[in-house]
C-alpha cells in the first residue's frame, strides 16, 4: 500500500515539475528552511522533519513525519511571462487530471494563494496545494497524506501557509 501511495506522490511531484522551472536551493536548520538567497522562509510544526529534496530539481524542501506517511513540500519556479497565477493553477490542475487525479477547481485563499484539492484515483490519498506568487515566481506548498489522516494535519498546513515568508 505504501508503495502505491509513494508512486502517486511521485506522480504528483512529476506533474508539478512539468510546470515548474529550475528553483533556488536552500539551507535547513532544524525546523527552519531558508532559501539560499534568503527570499523564502518556512518553519515547520513540531513533529515534522525537514529534508532537502534532490530527486526533482524544482522542489526546495520536503517535510516528513516519522509517525505518518504525510508529507509537505515546497517547490518554486518562474511564472511564465504573460501568465496569471490563476491560469498557472488551472494548468497544474489539468496536469494532475491527466495523471489520473481527481482535482477540484482552484479556489482563492485568504492568504492570497490559490488552493487546489486533489486525490489519487482510488481517493485514498488527498493532496492540498497552495499556489502563491511573489516577485515573478510561483511557490507551491503541498500537503499529501492518506485521506484518514489529512484532518489531523490540515490545521498545521494552514498555519504554515500563513507563516510562509516570501
Amino acid at each position: 500500500m505504501r508503495s502505491i501511495v509513494s508512486g502517486r506522490l511521485c506522480g504528483l511531484m512529476l506533474g508539478s515539475a512539468l510546470l515548474l522551472g529550475r528553483a533556488a536551493r536552500a539551507d535547513i536548520d532544524r525546523d527552519e528552511f531558508v532559501s539560499s538567497d534568503g527570499a523564502v522562509q518556512l518553519i515547520v510544526p513540531e513533529g515534522w522533519v525537514l529534508s532537502p529534496h534532490r530527486a526533482y530539481p524544482d522542489l526546495l524542501v520536503v517535510a516528513v513525519r516519522r509517525d505518518s506517511p504525510a508529507r509537505m513540500s515546497l517547490a518554486a519556479a518562474e511564472l511564465p511571462a504573460g501568465t496569471r497565477l490563476g491560469q498557472y493553477v488551472a494548468q497544474s490542475r489539468a496536469v494532475l487530471r491527466k495523471l489520473g487525479f481527481h482535482a477540484n477547481p482552484p479556489a482563492p485563499h485568504p492568504s492570497g494563494a490559490y488552493v487546489l484539492d486533489a486525490s489519487t484515483p482510488d481517493r485514498k490519498t488527498l493532496v492540498h496545494q497552495a499556489y502563491k506568487e511573489h516577485a515573478g515566481r510561483v511557490y507551491v506548498f503541498t500537503l499529501a497524506a492518506p485521506a484518514a489522516v489529512v484532518p489531523a494535519y490540515r490545521d498545521g498546513f494552514e498555519v504554515e501557509l500563513a507563516n510562509l515568508r516570501l
